[in-house]
C-alpha cells in the first residue's frame, strides 16, 4: 500500500450508490457452520439496501438465519452487509419491499412472487470496497457505513 486519501463520506457514498442503481445481478456469499456458499441473485439496489427473492428453504436462507453476515460482489464492487429475511413476498407487511424489487426486476417478480414460499430478503450494506485505476495507478475506495468513513488506498503494482 503506497498511501491513503480520505474522502467526503456522503459524497463518495452517494457516488457509489449511483453506480449500483442499475445493477440487477450480484454474487451473494453466505456462510454457517464452517461452510461458505455463493450464487448469483437478481437484485434491486436502493442506497444502503439490496433486495432479492429466494425460497425460504434454500441454502442461502438457511445460512442467513444462522449467520446474517453476508457478502455481495459485482464487477468492481465488494459489499458486506447484514441480511434480514422479511418473509413471504406477497405478505401485505412486505408490500414496500416487494414494490421496490418489482420496480427494478418486474420480470423476475412476476415469475417468482406467485410461487409458494417465496421470501423477500433485504441486505443492509455495512461496507463497500470499489476497485479502480487511473493511468497506471491502481486503487481501492473503502467506505465504512457504520463508522461513516471513506478513503482511497493506492495499491502497489508488483
Amino acid at each position: 500500500m503506497k498511501g491513503m486519501k480520505e474522502f467526503n463520506f456522503e459524497e463518495i457514498l452517494n457516488e457509489k450508490y449511483k453506480m449500483l442503481e442499475d445493477v440487477t445481478e450480484m454474487v451473494l456469499s453466505t456462510s454457517s457452520e464452517n461452510r461458505v456458499t455463493s450464487r448469483v441473485v437478481s437484485t434491486a439496489c436502493y442506497g444502503s439496501k439490496v433486495i432479492f427473492l429466494s425460497w425460504g428453504h434454500h441454502t442461502k436462507c438457511t445460512q442467513m438465519r444462522i449467520n446474517p453476515m453476508v457478502a455481495l460482489c459485482h464487477n468492481i464492487f465488494q459489499i458486506e452487509g447484514i441480511a434480514s429475511i422479511k418473509g413471504d413476498v406477497v405478505d401485505k407487511n412486505n408490500s414496500s419491499y416487494a414494490q421496490l424489487y418489482q420496480a427494478k426486476q418486474s420480470k423476475y417478480y412476476d415469475i417468482f412472487s406467485r410461487l409458494e414460499g417465496m421470501q423477500i430478503i433485504q441486505i443492509e450494506i455495512q461496507s463497500i470496497s470499489c476497485f479502480g485505476f487511473e493511468g497506471n495507478k491502481f486503487y481501492v475506495d473503502r467506505i465504512d457505513l457504520l463508522n461513516k468513513t471513506a478513503y482511497r488506498e493506492d495499491l502497489e503494482q508488483n
